[in-house]
């Protein structure tokens, strides 16, 4: 059994206005790292390096000797040592007061108080880290809630890059103003990597590879398509339509089946699939910032050598550091996406402008709900107190290793520098590594964060060797040699790339939806408030033993604290946890975002009291023997689709209450043997139990209305009975009721019509009447049949001929507005009309309306001939890719012909106007207009051994001639496409000899290239035999090398035994070395798993 969706639904249904629910792109994503190589380098490059020697040094250009209080300090660094001594000296001066020998303390006076000059830099910080944490929570309503996340990143980055370039003009004197600076550009740093991190949540959620990639097998396609919603829009926009999968829309339902696994997530699923993604895109964020630094350390430390290490050189450090954040900043600008938040509940949504009082006075407000609420979530806390121990562990460690090294071993600067460069390269090198160390020991994320602990519990134990008298008398070992730092300094840097990057993301799938920047601020603040307790009480046992090394015992203990409550966190129970708490601080769930503007105060009170039945094992007969007819959903609580799902159910729930029609759910990672049953194969599905013994899927749109009004469908009888009483009742009971007026004693279109009415009772409402008089009074001869619907003429009349083809077809047409509009509900629909389909995309409401009355008269004109619609460019914009139009310009306009699988994008150059529109749509119809057709380049050689078409080829290679040709098409996101490209290579390296001329084995990338065929799920298999091209057999069975073959001499044209031809190579010693694993195949055991059983991933 098959997981399914572990995120949200991508753009099927927002969530709320404004909900940007397109799929994650790989431009954002470069967005995303954009950012984390500008900003890395001002906390390594600036706060870790230039910034505390700069203030201390201006601060000394203005300070008297501590020893006298009247000379004046140096008031230039006048040589390498001395800058790299003092340098290093304000770095260490919070753990030693003294200074390093050579070095006098240099005092100044802030506002009539005596301050250490050293002191200022770790002043300005803590100041920065105090203002920073403000910050961060005033603003995290804003960056939660409405439109502002994306705003509030790049004013934050801008105003911190200007503000560090503006060192450059900050003399000596200024020092106060350089101070100032300081606390700004560090407190925008800080704000900036929190609203970065709460975008990593967003991201994953919406990334293809979680989206919607429902792997099933053959046998169970149709019902996983109503179990995962293929009524709705998305879920349908590409099915059997349209290949393209480059087009985000598609993207948008796709799963990585790697990731697909067995229905017990608990039990089998090591690591979740959103987790994975998390760790690998903020493992790779990690590295590519420490790239950045490390990359801008070498040339700062270069510049400063250059310019002869003056105050001016490090000024003009910082203001290339500035630089380099800020030019970098610029391609996060603009490749990510805004992903606005669901709109403010506090906030007037009435009025034009938002009060940023009112955001502020919410994020304090939440954050104390939060932390109130928070105590419940055991898990988080449980992190949370880990990541504290952690980060003063890992900062604690920092300052002592400088300190030691320079005190105790006599290191020179340049080689502190040097370690400082070693160390961050193995960051880098351990922000990607980890990932294929967890892969590779099957290890879930808390254990990797685990194993990163033990590892850098080994920096101190290693010191703590130096006690031991043998390894003592050695003279090295035990950190005695200044060689010993640099191995220890590439600990230190695999431990931090590697806790960098999985905490971030580990910390995010516990977070509950929706409210990410708070989570994130909570994360930030425990990193940042940490780094207190550590250093000082190094500092006081440094201070009462006269030396570092006995510190080394509090720091073995202090690294080893968070390893007992890393092992007590459950992410499984922590999502669940988090689930539950988002629905607490957002009772409403998704009705309250559409709440009416100046209603808010008028919102439903929470009701923790669900109208959704939870059914177990021992409840589920006996509830489906006492109710008609139930509605089930059988889900996981970390399914995405699940959750999406879970406010409408519950609504629909609440309606269908009063008609007797219950909604019920199974929890399956409770109730397995239950699910097991009942044949669940993905999460959620939703099926109809009329008895515990008799189900049927449930097959409409996963929407509050359309599930009641599909189940009302489902509790009445095929046919209702119109009297004069409830004409008028069931007239309106849905938006399309079909009524028949037919003599009581005309059997033959009674029972034509009954028949009809059985095949589509899942799609309209039917009724009845042999009453001549009703229908005298509604206008209408008998036989005949009337649409009834809620828009246009209001209803439709049909008196042709009583056959059920012939009425399929005029319900379809009657049944589609003129000029309607694409959505959820409304897609399948149109495609399955048998007609083309136009296209109108516009981004505001006000333009599609306007679209909708000029194009009414030439819908009126055509049809039944082809349907027009306009649809949301801003929600639904990513399908105009899927109609080879570019879907950044919009309005557009493009015909799609679903029968013919063809394509005729408009001119987007050119204006859109009715007189245009109508002769083009008047020229596709006369076949005046050529297809477009989307082709990757025809390669100009064949590399491998499997044959690559494209569309231009396609004809050529897979149609006319005279082989066997096995079309593999495939996604390159595809998870079985790829467990399967080893077996396809080498299948086709058996035909690759003498059988070449008879059989072809290729492939086509369906995303990239317009396939006449309809493909429904990757990868699909087709065998076009010679001489029946038009009749292609579509292959079902296991994917095994020998299967395949045997597929190919069962139904080609030539019977070619390619394993046979093989055996007797093997017995006449030639070379079979084209077929590596050939011998494999015959004892391959039997196919068990889902890409052995010919599972697709389904579009």
């Amino acid at each position: 059994m098959r997981a399914g969706d572990e995120s949200e639904t991508s753009i099927t249904r927002p969530q709320y206005p404004g909900d940007d629910t397109r799929p994650t792109s790989k431009k954002e994503l470069a967005g995303w790292y954009s950012y984390g190589w500008a900003a890395e380098v001002f906390t390594v490059c600036a706060m870790g390096s230039f910034l505390p020697i700069t203030l201390e040094q201006m601060a000394r250009d203005r300070g008297v000797l501590l020893s006298d209080m009247v000379t004046p300090c140096s008031a230039t660094l006048n040589g390498p040592s001395k800058t790299s001594t003092q340098a290093q000296w304000t770095l260490s001066s919070r753990y030693d007061t003294s200074g390093p020998s050579g070095v006098s303390p240099c005092v100044i006076y802030i506002f009539g108080v005596e301050i250490n000059t050293a002191s200022f830099a770790m002043y300005t910080f803590s100041v920065s880290v105090f203002v920073q944490a403000i910050l961060i929570i005033s603003m995290s309503g804003a960056a939660d809630h409405g439109s502002h996340r994306k705003l509030l990143l790049v004013a934050f980055a801008v105003i911190g890059s200007v503000s560090t370039m503006l060192f450059l003009g900050v003399v000596p004197k200024l020092y106060i103003v350089g101070g100032l600076i300081a606390i700004i550009a560090n407190t925008c740093f800080g704000a900036s990597f929190v609203l970065l991190n709460s975008f990593l949540p967003l991201l994953v959620r919406h990334h293809p590879s979680v989206l919607g990639c429902v792997c099933e097998s053959p046998s169970a396609l149709d019902d996983s398509r109503a179990q995962e919603g293929h009524s709705d829009f998305t879920n349908n926009i590409d099915h059997g339509i349209d290949s393209d999968a480059t087009s985000p829309l598609l993207h948008a339902h796709r799963r990585d089946s790697e990731n697909a696994t067995d229905m017990h997530p608990a039990t089998t699923i090591t690591v979740s699939q959103e987790l994975t993604l998390s760790t690998r895109i903020s493992s790779l964020g990690i590295g590519i910032g420490y790239i950045g630094a490390v990359i801008l350390q070498i040339v700062c430390i270069l510049v400063v050598i250059a310019t002869n290490q003056t105050t001016f050189s490090l000024r003009l450090v910082l203001f290339l550091i500035g630089l380099w954040w800020f030019l970098f900043t610029i391609p996060a600008a603009l490749w990510l996406r805004p992903r606005p938040g669901p709109p403010l509940p506090t906030v007037y949504r009435g009025k034009h402008t938002r009060s940023w009082i009112g955001y502020m006075a919410y994020a304090w407000k939440s954050l104390y709900r939060t932390a109130v609420r928070t105590r419940h979530l055991k898990d988080i806390l449980l992190f949370l107190a880990a990541w504290f121990l952690l980060s003063d562990g890992i900062a604690t460690v920092s300052g002592t290793a400088v300190l030691f090294a320079k005190t105790q071993l006599n290191m020179q600067p340049a080689a502190l520098g040097l370690i400082n460069v070693i160390a961050m390269m193995a960051g880098v090198l351990g922000a990607f590594s980890w990932s294929t160390v967890s892969r590779a020991f099957n290890l879930s994320a808390s254990q990797t964060i685990i194993a990163c602990i033990l590892l850098f519990e080994l920096v101190p134990l290693y010191g703590l060797l130096g006690f031991i008298p043998a390894i003592k008398s050695l003279g090295f070992l035990g950190l005695q040699q200044p060689w010993e730092m640099f191995p220890l300094g590439i600990v230190y840097g695999l431990v931090m790339g590697g806790l960098s990057s999985y905490c971030r993301s580990f910390f995010g799938e516990l977070i509950p939806p929706g409210n990410e920047a708070a989570f994130y601020a909570l994360y930030a603040i425990t990193d940042k408030g940490s780094s207190i307790f550590g250093p000082a009480i190094v500092g006081i046992i440094t201070d009462r033993y006269g030396e570092i090394r006995p510190a080394f015992v509090f720091l073995a203990v202090l690294i080893f604290l968070p390893l007992p409550l890393m092992l007590l966190v459950d992410v499984e129970r922590g999502k669940r946890d988090a689930l539950a708490l988002a629905a607490e601080l957002q009772p409403s769930g998704a009705q309250t975002y559409g709440t009416l503007p100046g209603h808010e105060d008028h919102a439903p009170p929470t009701d923790t009291t669900s109208d959704v039945v939870s059914l177990t094992k021992d409840s589920f007969k006996d509830f489906m023997k006492e109710h008609d007819l139930v509605l089930a959903e059988f889900y996981a609580p970390w399914c995405g689709h699940c959750k999406a799902l879970a406010p409408k159910y519950e609504e629909a729930a609440t309606e269908l209450k009063g008609k007797d029609i219950p909604l019920v759910k199974v929890d399956c990672t409770e109730e397995e043997d239950l699910c097991r049953e009942n044949g669940v194969e993905g999460y959620p599905t939703l099926k109809i139990f009329r008895g515990p013994d008799s189900s049927k899927p449930y097959q409409g749109a996963r929407q509050a209305d359309s599930i009641v009004s599909y189940m009302i469908k489902q509790s009445l009888p095929a046919v209702s009975t119109v009297t004069e009483e409830n004409l008028e009742e069931i007239k309106t009971m849905d938006k399309i009721v079909v009524i028949g007026y037919f003599a009581s004693d005309d059997k033959a279109a009674n029972d034509v019509f009954t028949s009809f009415a059985e095949s589509q009772r899942d799609n309209y409402l039917f009724a009845a009447t042999g009453d001549s008089a009703i229908a005298k009074a509604e206008g209408v001869k008998q036989p005949s049949i009337v649409l009834y619907k809620d828009f246009d003429e209001k209803k439709a009349i049909y008196d042709g001929k009583i056959d059920q083809e012939a009425i399929l077809s005029w319900v379809k047409t009657a049944s589609t507005p003129l000029v309607g509009e694409i959505g959820p509900e409304t897609y399948s629909g149109y495609i399955t009309a048998g007609i083309p389909l136009a296209y109108i995309f516009a981004e505001t409401k006000e333009e599609r309306d306007q679209y909708t009355e000029a194009f009414k008269p030439i819908a009126e004109k055509h049809k039944g001939a082809i349907n027009i619609a306009t649809i949301d460019a801003k929600m639904f914009g990513a399908h105009a890719g899927n109609l080879n139009l570019d879907p950044q310009t919009f309005p557009a306009f493009a015909i799609q012909d679903p029968e013919k699988n063809a394509k005729y994008p408009y001119d987007q150059s050119k204006e859109i106007n009715a007189k245009d529109i109508a002769q083009f749509i008047q020229d596709v119809l006369d076949g005046k207009v050529e297809p477009s057709i989307k082709s990757e380049p025809i390669p100009e050689t064949q590399e491998g051994p499997v044959t690559v078409v494209v569309a231009h080829s396609y004809q050529d290679l897979v149609i006319n001639n005279e082989k066997d040709v096995l079309l593999e098409f495939y996604a390159p996101w595809c998870g079985h496409c790829k467990a399967l490209a080893p077996k396809y290579d080498e299948l086709a390296a058996l035909y690759a000899g003498d059988l070449k001329d008879k059989v072809t084995i290729a492939k086509i990338d369906a995303t990239a290239n317009d396939v006449p065929d309809s493909i429904t799920g990757f990868p699909t298999i087709k065998l076009y035999p010679a001489g029946a091209k038009d009749s292609p057999v579509e292959y079902s069975g296991s994917r095994t090398v020998e299967d395949l073959a045997n597929f190919i001499k069962e139904n080609g044209k030539y019977n070619v035994d390619a394993l046979e031809a093989r055996s007797e190579k093997v017995e006449e010693g030639d070379d079979v070395s084209a077929s590596p694993s050939a011998t494999s195949t015959e004892t391959e055991a039997p196919a068990a798993t889902g890409d052995e059983k010919g599972d697709h991933d389904e579009l």
